[in-house]
């Protein structure tokens, strides 16, 4: 139970159903180990997590933190589950990622405060509001969030191909053709993506 319901998560339903007996003395079984562990940050597990929070937060790899508690087997709950399940104040682990548990929170909310109208975002200011570094943070922004790095910049509105080229203009300030914006996307160029530029009221084409 311990593992399955306090590290895991498993239903009450599910319990029951394999040990026999009805959700409700689950919950009392569930009930009386946690008394009986008392304060999880008193136990050596606890300090452990202490020591993980301090060295990782508020963003790591998991492959980092592995490195000092490694999984002992992908089938089994590990130390790795165990700290972060219970014994974790204020961190959680999210994918390939450890976190503190408001990060995203706060990554939203200064990517609204920080970003211009085009959703473009300096990457140094948003690494030192969060107070990470920048090469974790952009890493991160891809993987969970779908954003773009360009050199110094996250664009974080990338729905489509013409709020990408829209980011893009905002960054470089002079008139770019489609294959400059594609080039510096790393997208390929095609008749289509010009037609769509063409009928965005963001983008206007000059002459040259």
């Amino acid at each position: 139970i311990f593992f399955r319901r306090i590290i895991g998560g498993e239903s009450l339903q599910s319990l029951g159903q394999d040990f026999g007996i009805t959700r409700e003395r689950v919950r009392q079984l569930e009930t009386k180990l946690k008394k009986a562990i008392g304060d999880p940050t008193q136990t050596i597990y606890g300090a452990l997590a202490h020591v993980l929070a301090k060295k990782f937060l508020p963003l790591s790899p998991v492959s980092d933190v592995e490195d000092v508690i490694p999984r002992i087997d992908g089938r089994d709950p590990s130390a790795l589950a165990m700290i972060s399940g219970f014994f974790a104040q204020g961190w959680e682990f999210s994918g390939d990622w450890m976190r503190s548990c408001d990060f995203d929170d706060v990554l939203l909310k200064q990517v609204e405060e920080l970003a211009n109208p085009y959703g473009v975002v300096r990457l140094p200011s948003l690494a030192a509001a969060l107070g990470t570094t920048e090469e974790l943070l952009a890493l991160y922004c891809t993987d969970r969030h779908g954003y773009i790095r360009l050199g110094d910049y996250v664009l974080t509105v990338t729905g489509n191909y013409a709020d990408r080229c829209a980011a893009v203009l905002s960054i470089r300030k002079t008139p770019l053709t489609v294959l400059d914006m594609s080039t510096a996307l790393g997208e390929p160029h095609s008749r289509s993506i010009t037609d769509q530029l063409s009928k965005d009221p963001r983008l206007v084409k000059v002459s040259t």
